[in-house]
């Protein structure tokens, strides 16, 4: 492989991907904060301004800001903008447009995971998500064809060399470049350097050889997205304690982002330090078989595709402290994660992790943290043990099936994304557990409290026959290997 072009301006590379690609870019950006807003942008306004240009962009997750317009909104969400992401955000037209409906006709965005509730207005949006679990994200570009990857990525200076990561998003990129080079076919790799991303290792480390094009420009200077924190109700924190409650110490966990997921590591982190608490809380709940409430001596092994600020506290809390051997390197890992995205305090963590706790931490493809096919599925089993899936849902059926992405009318909420991939795995694994979490009501615009147990969700994400442990405010559904008739019993009790 050659060197990469090296490239001190956003609009060098633009004009690099226009000259090697013409009139049909069909562009991959990585899910999430590896996106490089800048050179997005560009190519974005080149095919506004050239009508003979065909954009299409495949993704998910691109994450934008509210649209607030109403006066009082706009007030209070300005200053608040500011403050939490600077002055020079550069927000993504081609997200912005799509959501708007006000995208021209040569151009379009192909998402595969929606940022939540955001897009359910749009028609663009609506009409081109592509229904595909994480792990065949990959195969999904493969297929349209696209022939571009652009992304924002971390290097440091070592011994004079220059180090390159792929940081917050190795979870698709380097799969996709596998499959094109086993498919014997050519995509431009575009990484651009963001100083503020945090120089994350495992396979997220690539020679400079892995891009055509490497940016390194002084322009970019804007705060990477960052979420702000989210309150945890009454309602979360009974969820959260009743999911602590299965996690076994010397186990795996996997847990996805928001207030449930919150409220399981704050019910964690009760458990390990301050026990006679966590267990004076048992007390008042009806007896649970198999519940785990001692403090954690072995510690936690984290296994996730979305990396967030509940590993960060549940490291510095020392429960995330089972280690494994990683099996690219050899190293002792503590943590396997594909993608990162949180708060500011958690890139500063990442950031600024002393050098022997950040070997601990290793990123990697979604494909193997996802699945168990992989040439060294026998060491991922060994990996895997007690291993304990935690992820949210809207809806769940008294039968056991879940709807976690798609509204009766077809609607898309979000996505699949990797929650398919993990019940699926969790059933193939010894002492495995997985775990969907909900509120077991919601507000309608009318008001009025609405059951999300249901006898009909319609749009079903996983089937019955991969039903296992259900948990409401109201307690924990027990489902695997029960009738059907078991089955709504048990549901009904957590209604």
């Amino acid at each position: 492989m050659s060197a990469p072009q090296q490239f001190s301006k956003i609009s060098q590379a633009t004009q690099f991907i226009i000259d090697q690609l013409g009139s049909d870019i069909r562009l991959a950006t990585p899910l999430g904060l590896g996106k490089p807003n800048q050179l997005l942008n560009e190519i974005y306004d080149h095919a506004c301004d050239t009508p003979t240009t065909s954009l299409k962009i495949y993704t998910a997750l691109s994450l934008a800001l509210p649209d607030v317009k109403e006066d009082l909104g706009r007030r209070f969400f300005a200053p608040f903008a500011k403050r939490h992401l600077g002055d020079n955000y550069p927000q993504l037209k081609y997200s912005v447009a799509a959501l708007r409906d006000k995208i021209p006709k040569n151009i379009s965005v192909h998402e595969f995971y929606l940022q939540a509730g955001t897009a359910l207005r749009s028609k663009h949006l609506q009409r081109n998500y592509q229904s595909v679990n994480y792990t065949h994200a990959a195969e999904n570009i493969l297929r349209v064809g696209a022939n571009v990857i652009v992304q924002l990525m971390a290097c440091k200076k070592k011994d004079g060399k220059t180090l390159y990561s792929l940081s917050c998003n190795p979870d698709l990129t380097l799969d996709v470049v596998d499959l094109y080079k086993q498919a014997d076919q050519k995509i431009l790799v575009i990484g651009v350097v963001h100083p503020d991303l945090p120089f994350l290792a495992g396979d997220a480390q690539v020679p400079e050889e892995f891009f055509d094009a490497i940016v390194d420009s002084s322009e970019v200077t804007h705060e990477l997205f960052a979420l702000p924190r989210i309150p945890i109700s009454k309602e979360d924190h009974l969820i959260g304690y009743y999911a602590s409650l299965l996690i076994r110490d010397e186990g795996t966990l996997q847990i996805g982002i928001g207030s449930l997921a919150d409220a399981v590591v704050a019910a964690l982190i009760v458990r390990q330090n301050q026990n006679g608490l966590y267990l004076k809380l048992k007390s008042f709940l009806k007896p649970i078989p198999k519940a785990q409430s001692s403090p954690f001596t072995k510690g936690l092994y984290g296994l996730t595709e979305l990396l967030t600020d509940g590993f960060m506290h549940l490291r510095t809390s020392q429960i995330l402290k089972r280690y494994v051997s990683d099996e690219s390197s050899s190293e002792q890992t503590y943590l396997h994660g594909s993608f990162i995205l949180g708060s500011k305090p958690f890139y500063k963590w990442l950031k600024n992790l002393p050098p022997e706790e950040a070997k601990g931490l290793r990123m990697t493809r979604v494909s193997k943290v996802n699945d168990l096919y992989d040439p060294q599925e026998s060491l991922l089993r060994q990996q895997r043990i007690h291993p304990r899936f935690l992820n949210t849902t809207m809806q769940m059926s008294l039968l056991g099936e879940a709807m976690s992405e798609t509204l009766p009318n077809a609607n898309v909420v979000s996505g699949v994304g990797g929650q398919y991939n993990f019940v699926a795995m969790s059933s193939e694994l010894k002492d495995s557990i997985s775990v969907l979490m909900l509120r077991s009501f919601r507000i309608d615009n009318k008001g009025r409290r609405v059951s999300n147990i249901v006898w009909d969700p319609r749009h079903i994400t996983i089937p019955r026959h991969l039903r296992d442990v259900v948990i409401t405010e109201y307690g924990i559904a027990e489902l695997k290997g029960k009738t059907d008739e078991e089955c709504i019993i048990a549901m009904l009790a957590i209604t």
